[in-house]
């Protein structure tokens, strides 16, 4: 079946025949599309864990400058940190995110960042996560595991925070108290230059046991869908489908059929 123009759908390069990566976006019924994607087979094998999948999302918001510059420069700089931190990937994403944090913190729009690299043993999934784009794993025994969020209307404990750094939560947003009218629906994010005083600009970086195979999506939030359930429970259902045979192309139809209304974008690893 031929894809709408809407739709890119990338596949697996031969390099890496044992893990299979799918990739899809459509621009659903937005005036624009803002969501940005990269995945990457990164190769230094001089490195500990310098071989596995770059996998990376990045919605952006009032325009499509940040997500853009993010997307553009993760790869080379992770890269670059990864090797300066021989093989440290915590340490290496924690730097790649304050580097493109300096690089679009001028920003007037922003965009979330949510990356993951898979080492090509696929023992482990890292994964650093700025603001609401949703990251779920399935590991090798079945465990399910949902990477932060850091939505102010879901999450009592990033709204605290952002509220202590002088910020207020108004119908539904994050503003700051000296700048009424400009809100985010966010407590992290890259950009958002009017919002700076309020916001945290630290990834929330976790790994997470895979056991040598499993699956891992990561995508925008375009995926969810208000009032079809927990994000938990939305996500639980997206890996089962997924396990069921579904790719990046499948999950993204899924969502325009339930009318999303959003950007939606897909990367789908997975190690059988």
């Amino acid at each position: 079946m031929r894809l709408p123009r809407s739709i890119i759908f990338l596949m697996t390069p031969e390099r890496d025949p044992v893990a299979r990566v799918s990739a899809a976006s459509a621009q659903g019924e937005r005036s624009h599309q803002e969501d940005r994607f990269v995945h990457q087979w990164i190769d230094l094998p001089s490195i500990p864990k310098g071989i596995g999948w770059l996998l990376g999302v990045f919605d952006g918001h009032r325009g499509g400058r940040t997500a853009d510059k993010a997307s553009h420069e993760f790869i080379p700089l992770f890269s670059s940190m990864l090797d300066a931190h021989g093989g440290n990937v915590p340490a290496a994403l924690r730097d790649t995110f304050a580097s493109l944090n300096k690089m679009t913190r001028v920003h007037i729009c922003g965009s979330t960042a949510s990356v993951v690299f898979v080492p090509q043993d696929a023992e482990s999934v890292y994964m650093a996560v700025l603001g609401d784009s949703p990251v779920a794993v399935l590991s090798s025994d079945g465990k399910v595991h949902v990477g932060p969020d850091h939505n102010v209307r879901t999450n009592s404990r990033e709204r605290s925070a952002a509220l202590a750094r002088g910020g207020v939560f108004y119908e539904g947003y994050l503003e700051d108290s000296q700048l009424p009218g400009v809100g985010l629906q966010m407590a992290r994010a890259l950009g958002d230059a009017d919002l700076d005083r309020v916001l945290s600009r630290e990834p929330e970086i976790e790994t997470f046991p895979l056991g040598g195979k499993g699956i891992v999506l990561v995508g925008s939030d375009g995926l969810l869908l208000p009032g079809a359930g927990s994000n938990q429970d939305q996500l639980a259902r997206l890996l089962s489908m997924i396990h069921q045979g579904a790719d990046a192309e499948v999950l993204i139809q899924d969502a325009l059929r339930r009318q999303t209304g959003d950007n939606v974008t897909a990367i789908v690893w997975r190690k059988d």
